[in-house]
């Protein structure tokens, strides 16, 4: 016999036999109509017979008989797992009970493992939460910077015309003054002449002021032209070596780009970057005409900066990504001015490397546009 859990009996007691039980089982189960009147289960240990007038204990998992001498069960013992009901003691084998400390120790072991990890995942949830807010905020301040910058632009500008106006006043004025004593002082010259002297002097010196306002304020313009420029390209990328589709509609064409740029910036460089994060993406120049044509470098408008930023801090993963995106290559959408820098940085480079008779370093052009520099490195061997 043995302990049940939940709301069942103890199966017999010590003081009475398992002849009730066994009969109630032969009589539940189909098929058993008294085929064998007393169909007693031998006992696991001596393999002997536990019959249906004697005392006998099942364990509770593979559900085999045993006497209690057979197990170690004294008298009491035995007694007070019949009478229990409580279904808070159980009794198993010596080969079962080992087995259930190992689960046990396995299940316990598991939930420890679990609530660890689930400390774990909460602690990298928390820390990449407080990135992302310190992303958004140094964003929100070069935003507030940009627009300070703007409007000191055009303060700047409105100044220089109004002193460009002040200025071409005061030379008039003071050309004025200057041909009137001029005149006093010389009698001997005609009117005439002294006029056409003074009059070509003091225009020649007020164009050469007007030129340097003029000069002043483009470069003004050039500089606020320049800054804008710098600001609409500020969450662009520029795809290289990317195969254009040769579908027949532009459409078509374009829906591939945007899903080639989905699979690279996901599978490739693991950036978390969703299909509405790209705002504009497109070829740049006339497509070619012949299907051996280099293809076009690829523009891709992403929602905000630090879409941009993850994607350029993740190209490292390029060299272990699979070979259609090995070939990529991602730049900045530069200005003009900063291509031309960045043209200059790298024949720089160029020069160097060439007089660099030793062999052992490498000279790279890198860093954001605008702060570009020659970086020396070190060959590994």
């Amino acid at each position: 016999m043995a302990s049940v859990s939940g709301t069942q009996s103890r199966k017999g007691s010590a003081s009475g036999s398992v002849s009730e039980l066994k009969r109630a089982q032969k009589e539940n189960k189909p098929g058993n109509q008294g085929n064998k009147e007393d169909n007693a289960d031998p006992c696991g240990v001596c393999d002997v017979n536990v019959d249906t007038a004697g005392k006998g204990i099942e364990c509770e998992i593979c559900k085999v008989w045993f006497h209690p001498r057979c197990v170690d069960l004294t008298d009491n013992e035995y007694e007070v797992l019949c009478k229990h009901k409580m279904g808070t003691i159980h009794w198993y084998c010596a080969s079962c009970n080992v087995k259930s400390v190992e689960l046990l120790s396995l299940v316990f072991g598991l939930r420890d493992k679990l609530q660890m990890s689930e400390k774990e995942m909460e602690s990298m949830r928390k820390e990449t939460d407080a990135k992302l807010s310190k992303l958004e905020l140094q964003y929100d301040a070069v935003k507030e910077d940009i627009k300070i910058l703007n409007k000191k632009i055009e303060e700047g500008m409105k100044k220089c015309s109004e002193d460009s106006n002040k200025m071409v006043k005061s030379l008039q004025q003071q050309t004025r003054d200057e041909i009137k004593e001029e005149i006093e002082e010389v009698k001997t010259t005609s009117f005439a002449d002294i006029m056409k002297e003074e009059l070509e002097k003091s225009l020649g010196n007020m164009a050469t002021e007007i030129q340097t306002v003029k000069t002043n304020i483009s470069e003004s313009r050039a500089t606020a032209e320049e800054q804008r420029d710098k600001e609409s390209r500020r969450n662009n990328l520029i795809l290289y070596n990317v195969t254009e589709s040769t579908a027949a509609r532009a459409e078509e064409r374009n829906k591939e780009d945007v899903s080639f740029c989905l699979r690279l910036f996901n599978i490739g460089l693991q950036a978390g970057i969703a299909e509405e994060d790209l705002l504009h993406v497109f070829r740049l120049g006339k497509r070619g005409e012949n299907e051996d044509d280099p293809p076009r470098p690829l523009l891709v408008q992403l929602g905000s900066y630090t879409q941009k930023n993850v994607i350029i801090e993740s190209l490292y993963k390029l060299k272990h990504a699979d070979a259609q995106y090995k070939k990529t290559v991602v730049s900045h959408d530069m200005t003009k001015t900063e291509r031309e820098d960045c043209k200059k940085l790298v024949e720089e480079a160029k020069v160097r490397a060439a007089q660099d008779v030793s062999g052992e370093y490498l000279y790279r052009v890198r860093g954001p546009p605008g702060k570009m520099r020659i970086y020396k490195i070190k060959i590994r061997h």
